[in-house]
């Protein structure tokens, strides 16, 4: 038997908001989701926005290029709350990475991708990425640096990053004693 914890309905205020290019180029190769001709390279715009919310949710939008409104292609329920979000690019890579400072005492290095899962379509399908799969969020990096749950003198409050993705700093709202 396994317990989840989940929500009937969906939290609507929004923590914080980042804006950054997460998926990478379009791939020359006709089997690649990014290919020119497929749906997800020719109908969204280079931008994504990504959306932290309460109660631990982490959606991500597209811009749709015909009239520019804003698509829901993958949500994705955390067990943590976020406390911050930040867009990094690490030296060598031609797509942002996402930070997130989180309650459970880590900060983390993620990177949008697409499923690897075959065929069956299932509860962890993911939404609406086209013919090419769904969209995931992928743990490059994963970081314990304090003692769970929000706390002033625990890290993670602030992120900030070098726009070069040579360095990110991370605080807390008060020093420790």
């Amino acid at each position: 038997m396994d317990l989840l914890s989940v929500q009937l309905s969906p939290s609507t205020s929004i923590i914080t908001t980042v804006l950054g290019n997460f998926l990478p180029p379009p791939s020359p190769s006709p089997h690649s989701p990014l290919h020119k001709s497929s749906p997800l390279s020719s109908t969204y715009k280079d931008e994504l926005l990504l959306v932290a919310r309460t109660g631990g949710s982490l959606d991500c939008y597209g811009i749709r290029d015909s009239d520019g409104s804003l698509v829901l292609l993958t949500s994705v329920r955390l067990f943590s709350n976020v406390r911050s979000l930040c867009t990094f690019r690490p030296p060598g890579h031609t797509s942002d990475s996402l930070l997130v400072g989180c309650s459970s005492g880590t900060i983390s290095l993620l990177e949008l991708a697409f499923e690897t899962g075959g065929g069956g379509g299932g509860a962890g399908a993911g939404a609406g990425a086209g013919a090419g799969g769904g969209l995931e969020f992928r743990t490059v990096h994963c970081e314990t640096f304090g003692k769970s749950g929000v706390r002033r003198g625990t890290p993670g409050q602030y992120l900030a990053c070098d726009p070069k993705g040579r360095a990110c700093m991370i605080s807390a709202v008060e020093k420790q004693r």
